[in-house]
């Protein structure tokens, strides 16, 4: 949505849309550190969490590959055309089922490599860089996106491909992670 913004309605819509996404992304990283944080007392709770986590990227990555079969269904006009980007992206970004399982499986595996804690300045600097991150990201997702889609006519089927492709990779890296933390090895990335 973010790129369909960008090219129908300008890259200054697609910030703001970017924007409210980042607000609501914000509050979930803040839930997830709490709730892990008090979670984590309970022993089982990380290795739920980081299978958690493992099931959002593989759901992520089915979607993608289901979206990209099935572009031609999409409408050609815009979800919500009169509302301000800066809301629509906050409720859409809010409302999104995957957005608080996600945060708390990588905030679940960080809190139990013992890399940060839901105190003081290591919160801040937490929710800070994650924020810092999304809104970069974004921002590459626009430029990039837009690039791809105006200047070399990617098609959408394509995109969605090679999106899928990306999660599937973090999906493996994720099993890898978990396999070789289970066989108390690390690996390095």
């Amino acid at each position: 949505m973010t790129i369909r913004l960008a090219t129908e309605s300008g890259a200054a819509s697609a910030v703001w849309f970017s924007v409210g996404c980042l607000l609501a992304e914000l509050v979930a990283v803040s839930a997830s550190l709490i709730l892990v944080d008090r979670m984590l007392r309970f022993k089982n709770m990380a290795n739920v969490l980081q299978w958690t986590s493992l099931v959002v990227l593989f759901i992520f990555a089915l979607g993608c590959f289901i979206a990209a079969f099935s572009v031609h269904q999409q409408p050609d006009t815009m979800i919500v055309d009169d509302a301000s980007p800066l809301i629509l992206g906050f409720v859409i970004m809010i409302v999104n089922p995957v957005q608080l399982p996600f945060w708390l499986g990588w905030t679940a595996i960080l809190a139990d490599k013992k890399i940060i804690k839901a105190v003081g300045v290591q919160y801040i600097m937490y929710v800070v860089g994650s924020g810092v991150g999304s809104f970069l990201a974004s921002g590459c997702f626009i430029l990039l996106g837009t690039f791809f889609v105006s200047k070399w006519s990617v098609s959408p089927m394509i995109f969605y491909i090679v999106l899928g492709i990306l999660f599937l990779l973090s999906f493996a890296l994720q099993i890898r992670k978990m396999y070789d933390r289970d066989r108390g090895t690390t690996i390095k990335t």
